[in-house]
C-alpha cells in the first residue's frame, strides 16, 4: 500500500495538479473529525460512488482514515476496480492534526463556509422565526419559499411555504412574487436560506427580502410548528416572464464571470485525457429523467453549491 506524508499532501492543495482526496470511513465517523476539502465515500458504499464521483481510472487518489483500517480495504476495493494510482496519508487524519492542520467536524463544510462568507461580505438581510412569526400573525403579505429540494419540503416545512429550490430562484421566484410582499427563503438550518434570499436580492427582486435565521431548526425551537407532507411547488413562469427570469440570470452571469461554452466545447474536453470534467445537470429530476445529455449527472436545486464535496471529488 503505497502512502503519501502529510507535508508533501499539504502541498498538493497549492498546486496545478487534479487529485481525489477521499475519506472511506462511515459517515459517523467522518463527522467527527476530516480534511477540508475530503468527500465521504464510505468503503461499505464506495463501489456504489466512486465509478460516478471518480470517472477515471488513473486519478490520483488519496484516502485519509484514522487509522481504523478502511483506507486498506477501500484501497483494495479500489484497485480491484482498477484504479492504478491510490494512496494513502500516512499517520490519517489524526498526523495531519498533530501536524498543525485543522481538521473539520460535521458536514458540507465547504458549502456552509461559502455561506457565512456571502452573508457576511453581502450583508443579507435575516429575520428570525419569532419575527416572521409576529408578522404573519398581524396580516403582513409575506411570500415564503423553502429553498431545499422538493423531497426535504415534504418531510417538513414552514407552514404556508411554496417549494422553489435555491437552484430555480430566479427562474420561478423572481417573476412570481407579489407587489409589496416581503419574501423569506427558509432551509433547515442557514446555509440555503443565505443563499436563496441573496441570489433573489443579486437578481434584481425589488422586494424586501430576508433569509430565515437558523431555518427550521429555531422555528421549531421556538416552539412552533412545523408542517409535514406538503406538496406545493412554485410553478414555472409565463413566456414573458421567463424571459425576464433569463435576462436577470444573464446579468447575474456576467457581474460573476461565468464563462460558457459549445457543445463543441465540451466534447473536446471530455476527449481530453489527463483531466476529468463533471458535467452535471441542474434542471429539476423531471426534465433530467425526460432528456439529458450523455453522461451527465442529475444536481438539482442548488445542491452543487450546498454538497460540493459530494459532487467534486
Amino acid at each position: 500500500m503505497t502512502s503519501i506524508s502529510v507535508p508533501d499532501l499539504a502541498a498538493k492543495f497549492s498546486a496545478d495538479e487534479e487529485f481525489a482526496l477521499v475519506d472511506p470511513r462511515e459517515q459517523g465517523t467522518f463527522t467527527r473529525g476530516h480534511l477540508l476539502g475530503a468527500s465521504n465515500l464510505p468503503v461499505s458504499r464506495l463501489e456504489l460512488l466512486v465509478e460516478k464521483t471518480v470517472p477515471r481510472k488513473d486519478t490520483e487518489i488519496i484516502l485519509c482514515d484514522d487509522g481504523d483500517g478502511a483506507a486498506a480495504r477501500a484501497t483494495a476495493a479500489l484497485e480491484t476496480m482498477g484504479y492504478s494510482n491510490v494512496k494513502t496519508l500516512a499517520g490519517g487524519v489524526s498526523a495531519w492534526a498533530v501536524s498543525g492542520y485543522h481538521v473539520f467536524s460535521g458536514v458540507n463544510i465547504i458549502g456552509k463556509a461559502f455561506g457565512e462568507y456571502l452573508e457576511k461580505t453581502s450583508k443579507t438581510p435575516r429575520i428570525s422565526a419569532e419575527d416572521l412569526h409576529a408578522r404573519s400573525k398581524s396580516g403582513e403579505k409575506i411570500y415564503l419559499l423553502d429553498g431545499r429540494t422538493p423531497g426535504e419540503h415534504t418531510n417538513f416545512c414552514i407552514p404556508g411555504a411554496l417549494s422553489c429550490p435555491n437552484g430555480e430562484m430566479v427562474y420561478r421566484a423572481l417573476p412570481s412574487a407579489p407587489e409589496g410582499a416581503t419574501v423569506v427563503v427558509h432551509c433547515a438550518g442557514r446555509t440555503r436560506s443565505i443563499l436563496g434570499a441573496q441570489t433573489l436580492i443579486d437578481a434584481g427582486l425589488g422586494n424586501q427580502v430576508f433569509a430565515l435565521e437558523n431555518g427550521t431548526m429555531d422555528w421549531y425551537f421556538a416552539g412552533l410548528d412545523l408542517e409535514y407532507g406538503a406538496n406545493r411547488p412554485l410553478g414555472g413562469p409565463e413566456a414573458e416572464a421567463a424571459e425576464q427570469a433569463r435576462r436577470a440570470a444573464d446579468r447575474m452571469a456576467t457581474r460573476a464571470g461565468v464563462s460558457e461554452i459549445d457543445g463543441e466545447t465540451l466534447q473536446s474536453w471530455r476527449q481530453t485525457s489527463g483531466t476529468t470534467v463533471y458535467l452535471y445537470d441542474v434542471r429539476d429530476p423531471s426534465e433530467y429523467a425526460e432528456g439529458h445529455l450523455p453522461g451527465a449527472r442529475s444536481a438539482p436545486g442548488g445542491q452543487l453549491v450546498q454538497n460540493v464535496d459530494r459532487y467534486l471529488v
